[in-house]
């Protein structure tokens, strides 16, 4: 396990950003409500046996706006870079998950 950071590395939190870790809205039942994201941490699993493609578990926390605390969420996906550049981003699952 090797956290996604690091002088020659994407920054984990550079990757929240740009995949729109920040807000989001939900869909409920009869409104739509804004959600606030914090990124927490991310991990970064290599592949060894195809160059380029990676494992990440990205862990932030959400908050509803007409809430005060947030609960904890993790995103795992399947990364594809190619030529230096993400080529694909593949949401695996999401999922809330308990405080330890």
């Amino acid at each position: 396990m090797k956290d996604w950071d690091g002088k020659d590395a994407y920054h984990s939190s550079f990757f929240a950003q740009r995949y729109g870790i920040t807000e989001k809205q939900i869909d409920t039942s009869n409104s739509t409500q804004l959600v606030s994201r914090q990124y927490v941490k991310c991990n970064l699993y290599v592949n060894a046996n195809i160059p380029g493609q990676y494992y990440v578990e990205l862990y932030f926390t959400e908050t509803p706006v007409y809430q005060t605390k947030g609960y904890s969420m993790e995103a795992k996906y399947n990364v594809t870079v190619v030529n230096n550049k993400i080529s694909s981003l593949e949401l695996i699952s999401q999922q809330s998950v308990s405080k330890k």
